[in-house]
């Protein structure tokens, strides 16, 4: 379209090259030149479509014959007005990320994504159950999302179902063994139960774990709190509190963190030896 209207005479080439450098630019986003959250998104065409339509407009003003001119806008009309209606159709799967992820899954049963994106709806709502059992079916359909293993992981360890937690961490771990994220909810779980059950080794292999993820990621205030209450839990209060401190240096708003070191801090001095 946009060969045919720039061989026409007046502005129109102008015009039909600026609306093709128009779509070039607003299509760089889906090149992938730089890394994004959303690798496929609708909203990386909307710009773009406004070059498609202003061509459109442009072959259509330069139909010499009026009828067929008229005839070409009500059609144009009438396909806008379709493409509008299924859009309003469509927007109720926008609504929350409820209806986003129900939609996506009738529209593919089989999306691992769409089980992922119930499981932290009802992570967020605090049904934790539901949350496993959307986790679990994604593992099912797709046996190496990162997602499912890690959340499961975690809700898992919530429930003291140390063994099936267990499993999930040492496989996350298994694909990057330098991911400080899920070593500190490993070490915080192995802390767990080491507490329960008394078990001198889990608590050994907790403090292990957490300081190699200090070591990896020095500046990661989860694991200076959680390796501040392996201290508060196995060490020394001052150890403790040196920890808390440093998480709350690194990162103001942690949550639980502030609580922990004014109740260590409002405590009586320790006697010196």
């Amino acid at each position: 379209s946009t060969f045919v209207v720039t061989r026409s005479k007046s502005p129109t080439p102008r015009i039909a090259l600026f609306w093709l450098a128009w779509f070039i630019l607003t299509q760089l986003p889906t090149a992938h030149l730089f890394r994004q959250d959303a690798p496929y998104s609708e909203r990386y065409v909307a710009l773009a479509l406004l070059a498609i339509a202003a061509l459109g407009s442009l072959l259509i003003q330069n139909i010499p014959r009026p009828l067929t001119r008229r005839a070409c806008y009500a059609i144009a009309i009438l396909w806008i007005t379709a493409l509008a209606f299924i859009s309003y159709l469509r927007a109720s799967a926008y609504t929350d990320d409820t209806s986003f992820a129900l939609q996506w899954l009738n529209t593919n049963p089989n999306s691992a994504g769409a089980h992922n994106g119930l499981g932290l709806v009802a992570q967020s709502e605090h049904k934790p159950a539901i949350a496993i059992d959307q986790y679990t079916q994604a593992l099912q359909l797709d046996p190496d999302s990162r997602t499912a293993h890690n959340n499961l992981a975690n809700l898992l360890a919530d429930q003291n179902n140390y063994p099936q937690a267990a499993i999930h961490y040492r496989w996350l771990l298994t694909q990057n063994p330098q991911d400080a994220a899920v070593l500190v909810n490993y070490a915080q779980m192995l802390g767990q139960q080491a507490y329960a059950q008394h078990n001198p080794i889990l608590r050994d292999q907790a403090h292990a774990i957490l300081e190699d993820a200090v070591n990896l990621r020095p500046n990661y205030a989860q694991a200076h709190y959680i390796l501040g209450i392996w201290n508060e839990t196995f060490s020394t209060r001052n150890a403790a509190i040196a920890e808390f401190q440093r998480a709350l240096e690194l990162r103001p708003d942690v949550p639980g963190v502030r609580e922990h070191l004014e109740a260590l801090q409002s405590l009586a001095p320790m006697p010196s030896p």
